[in-house]
């Protein structure tokens, strides 16, 4: 009887553990299953947004080259480049170019070009597709949120892209001074109104009070001012201002219309005597654009200071020559004033190099001792 028991009790322990051993194995199943589905959708998935992602086919890419925010009376700047992400020289061929741009969803300018376009791009470059300021000068644009889209079948696949800018409308008023002044040196400030709107404005200053170190004139107006956009309108200081002892001074400007008034300040230097000094200084040339002859590209003539003081120099000269096509730029008398370690665009100059060649830009400064900078460019 004993033996019996104990076989039955077995008999039991064996039958549960099938059952649990079973049931590990189910469980097991659906675990499997779960994950193969997940990965199914998830290939799925991944393929589908992979699939509308139209702006890299192929090893090809577009990009929107221009400004994220402009004042109205910008020219909108526009340049769509094609860039080769391969390791290797490549032929393509370009059909059904469209560019537009829209607000709201309603197309303010079309381009479309329906016809073949072939050329070649070399290992990880890029090269010009379009540039809309050689088809249209787009400006005065109203203010708002704008969207750029361009696309293009390219060896007969579809590769677009977009870019949101915006574009603000706005007087703009500021002053406008010398980067610094020696003591006793006369201060003349002017106020400069900027319409930088779609439209014509119309200003009716009444008067403008100058007030710097304590003093303070008067300018009287009694005339209305149109400005065009784009157009600017100077307030020149009919009073002189000096100031006998160096430091750093306030000069506030108070512009009274007939619906209200305005103020705007502006912290002025005063130093004892400019350093004519060149040491610590460097001189770059550069542009941001893909330089070819017979095209007009703007070039950026810039100051580098290298030091840990902060520089209020003095030139008498800024030349910049191009020997090869005798091309002069001089200005006289310059104040430049430069933060520690601190940079400055000098000038920035629109260049043509009328046939391809080697051509030398030579940039000088001239404050009894000269520095210079030349710049040797191989034009195509």
């Amino acid at each position: 009887m004993k033996n019996e028991n104990y076989r039955k009790k077995i008999e039991e322990k064996e039958r549960k553990l099938k059952e649990e051993i079973q049931s590990y194995r189910r469980r097991s199943v659906y675990i499997l299953f779960f994950n193969v589905f997940l990965v199914v959708v998830l290939f799925i998935l991944f393929n589908s947004i992979k699939g509308k992602d139209t702006t890299i086919v192929d090893g090809y890419q577009i990009a929107i080259k221009m400004l994220s925010e402009i004042y109205s009376d910008e020219e909108v700047q526009s340049k769509v480049f094609l860039i080769n992400t391969r390791n290797y020289k490549r032929d393509f061929v370009i059909d059904r170019f469209k560019f537009q741009i829209l607000r709201e969803n309603v197309p303010v300018y079309n381009f479309y070009y329906d016809s073949q376009i072939s050329s070649t791009i070399d290992k990880l470059e890029s090269i010009l597709v379009f540039d809309l300021s050689r088809e249209v000068s787009l400006k005065n644009l109203k203010s708002g949120v704008y969207t750029v889209s361009v696309e293009m079948y390219l060896d007969g696949k579809l590769i677009k892209n977009t870019f949101n800018f915006s574009v603000k409308e706005e007087i703009l008023k500021e002053i406008t001074t010398d980067p610094y002044y020696s003591i006793g040196e006369n201060i003349i400030p002017q106020l400069v109104i900027e319409n930088k709107t779609a439209t014509t404005v119309v200003l009716n200053p009444t008067k403008i009070e100058w007030a710097l170190n304590n003093k303070t004139y008067t300018d009287v107006f009694s005339q209305e001012y149109s400005l065009k956009p784009g157009e600017k309108m100077f307030f020149e200081s009919s009073n002189i201002f000096k100031i006998n002892k160096k430091g750093s001074y306030n000069l506030k400007c108070t512009i009274y219309f007939k619906s209200g008034l305005e103020t705007i300040s502006k912290n002025i230097n005063v130093i004892e005597v400019p350093e004519k000094s060149l040491k610590d200084l460097d001189l770059n040339i550069y542009s941001d654009e893909y330089v070819v002859s017979g095209k007009k590209v703007n070039f950026n003539f810039e100051i580098l200071n290298r030091s840990e003081k902060e520089r209020y120099l003095y030139f008498n000269k800024v030349v910049i020559i191009i020997p090869k096509i005798n091309y002069s730029y001089e200005v006289s008398n310059v104040k430049v004033l430069l933060g520690r370690y601190g940079g400055l665009s000098l000038v920035t100059l629109p260049l043509v190099f009328p046939a391809p060649g080697k051509y030398d830009v030579i940039f000088k400064l001239d404050a009894g001792e000269t520095i210079s900078k030349v710049l040797t460019l191989q034009v195509p």
